[in-house]
């Protein structure tokens, strides 16, 4: 099997820098290890989670890339209850442990399923809050290649992009491809850049709490910008 090669850069709030740390995956990476489930998603980041609930107001889906033990995807389903929730896990063992954590919630759709499949599965009418996760081991393509197919498919909505590198932010950590370099926004392709639909990219500004993973937020098709956060910035 093909691997997928990137190097993860943890936040380093202590110098203010982040050290690079080399990882090698495939779909069958996780196969060792035992995700840990936790009771909040996003990190665990209070400013990230205030802003979900903010736009969780303005969507009928949350789909999510890269399960892992669930966390996140069972933190938008319990205090979400009303919201349809997909996610998508490549790892068979991995997701068996992630469909025993979330059997509990009923509007949870999971399947063991790179995110490229997922995508083409979810009924698309409705406005949407995309949390991208899988990276190329969990997509099976260029990463740009899934957040054109969300802008194509959706009338509206939310994309998160995780793992991201938020310019000046070098406290934020980040994910870095062997082919293709840093998880960023000059990295992404004319598809998204130039996409009709798109309106507006934004990053955090806020004080990141320790270890915390820098983030895009693309908005697009007809979803509103009006009453976003102050603790977000505009990319220019």
């Amino acid at each position: 099997m093909t691997q997928a090669s990137y190097i993860s850069f943890p936040a380093s709030p202590q110098n203010g820098t982040v050290a690079p740390v080399r990882i090698k995956r495939d779909q069958d990476d996780n196969a060792a290890r035992v995700p840990i489930y936790w009771p909040a998603g996003f990190h665990g980041d209070p400013y990230l989670m205030e802003l979900v609930d903010t736009l969780v107001q303005r969507v009928s889906q949350f789909v999510e890339t890269g399960t892992d033990s669930g966390s996140t995807v069972g933190y938008v389903a319990r205090m979400y209850p009303h919201i349809a929730c997909w996610s998508c896990e490549a790892s068979k063992q991995v997701w068996e442990i992630a469909s025993k954590n979330l059997e509990c919630h009923p509007n949870v759709h999971l399947e063991n399923l790179l995110s490229a499949s997922l995508l083409g599965r979810i009924p698309y009418t409705e406005h949407a809050l995309f949390w991208l996760d899988a990276h190329s081991h969990g997509w099976g393509g260029k990463l740009d290649e899934e957040r054109a197919l969300i802008l194509d498919r959706w009338p509206g909505g939310y994309i998160f992009m995780d793992d991201f590198q938020v310019p000046g932010r070098p406290e934020l950590g980040f994910d870095w491809y062997e082919s293709d370099g840093p998880v960023n926004w000059d990295n992404m392709g004319k598809a998204v850049k130039s996409h009709p639909k798109l309106k507006a990219l934004y990053y955090p500004k806020y004080p990141p709490p320790h270890g915390t993973r820098g983030f895009g937020l693309l908005v697009f098709g007809d979803a509103s910008i009006e009453g976003l956060p102050e603790f977000l910035v505009e990319a220019k």
